[in-house]
């Protein structure tokens, strides 16, 4: 996690580019409480990392273009306080599609850093869920193969 709390957002559930922006917005000036059990430590907040997931089945032309713009708006000057203030980036935001290279996503392309992601092979996989059921003290019922 980095020290960020991971906010999700379904961009094919939030599809009108109004709706998305606002919660993008909403995302990036709020943070949570974490108030650790230690004395000394005391409440602290932890900043949201936006999680975009489906990107590509978001209204395409206006949510991707409004995403665009608070990426490209300048970070205001120290001590400057204007009454209408542009939105700009404050928290990282992580873009997850399967279209990459949709139409729409072009403009998007120059400003996110890119990764391919491959799906686990069979005997990773079934490594991986006898861990967690050995971990969670969890056993298979008779007669399932893993």
């Amino acid at each position: 996690h980095a020290g960020y709390r991971p906010l999700e957002v379904n961009g094919s559930d939030e599809r009108s580019a109004s709706v998305l922006k606002d919660r993008v917005l909403r995302a990036m000036e709020s943070a949570t409480l974490n108030i650790s059990s230690k004395k000394d430590d005391g409440p602290t907040g932890r900043p949201n990392c936006l999680i975009l997931d489906e990107i590509d089945g978001a209204d395409a032309k206006g949510a991707v273009s409004a995403l665009v713009e608070i990426i490209r708006a300048d970070i205001p000057a120290k001590g400057t306080k204007a009454k209408h203030k542009n939105p700009y980036l404050r928290r990282p935001i992580i873009f997850i599609c399967n279209h990459k290279y949709a139409p729409a996503l072009r403009p998007l392309l120059p400003f996110a850093k890119q990764f391919d992601v491959t799906a686990p092979s069979a005997n990773r996989l079934v490594a991986r869920l006898r861990a967690v059921l050995s971990a969670e003290k969890l056993s298979m019922m008779s007669g399932s193969s893993l």
